[in-house]
């Protein structure tokens, strides 16, 4: 699965076959071989939702996201993502967020750092990001509702906000009570909900 050649001898054929041994998943649903992820690793409703109660699933998703931008699910639990300061937010430029996210009323706790030293580097060791907030971006058609959100967000860079730092989808039914703690010096995007709704949202 990850491209390379099997063990042992190496036989070619005018057959259609493969060089290559099947997914190897681990105990987390992560392939040990070439790091895609089962996406049958965490279990979804009759509508196709994934199914999220910890933050730990949460985590899972936010990589799945970066296979399937268009995936949906829900929360069945409050989550507390207070252990995980220095996470990046979900999606990304190159693949905005496009799916449903339904909170069910449930709540999201965070305690994001996003700081940057003078230098370039990270106070945390994380991926340098001008993002601090749970969603990277939203694509038009996308759907986050019957969420809320606390925590605090301690950031110095350009963009925050309680669920999305860019917004073309649809945000409805949805409250933020996170304090975001900004160092910044000069314009920032910050926002409750969102930092900054593009067209479509």
């Amino acid at each position: 699965c990850d491209g390379g050649m099997k063990e042992g001898t190496v036989k070619f054929a005018n057959e259609e076959g493969s060089s290559t041994d099947k997914h190897d998943f681990n105990a987390n649903g992560i392939c040990t071989h070439c790091g895609i992820l089962d996406v049958d690793h965490v279990e979804r409703d009759a509508d196709g939702f994934y199914l999220v109660s910890d933050a730990k699933t949460l985590l899972w998703i936010a990589e799945l996201i970066k296979q399937d931008p268009s995936i949906s699910f829900k929360l069945t639990n409050d989550i507390d993502f207070n252990a995980y300061p220095t996470v990046k937010p979900m999606a990304s430029f190159q693949k905005p967020f496009s799916g449903t996210f339904d909170g069910q009323g449930h709540k999201i706790t965070v305690g994001f750092t996003q700081v940057i030293e003078d230098d370039g580097t990270a106070a945390s060791p994380t991926e340098v990001s001008p993002y601090a907030t749970l969603f990277f971006n939203l694509l038009k058609g996308s759907v986050v509702k019957n969420l809320i959100t606390d925590g605090t967000i301690t950031t110095n860079q350009k963009f925050a906000a309680g669920i999305a730092g860019d917004c073309a989808g649809l945000i409805e039914n949805c409250a933020s009570y996170v304090t975001i703690e900004s160092s910044l010096e000069g314009d920032g995007t910050h926002g409750g909900i969102a930092g900054r709704g593009l067209e479509g949202g």
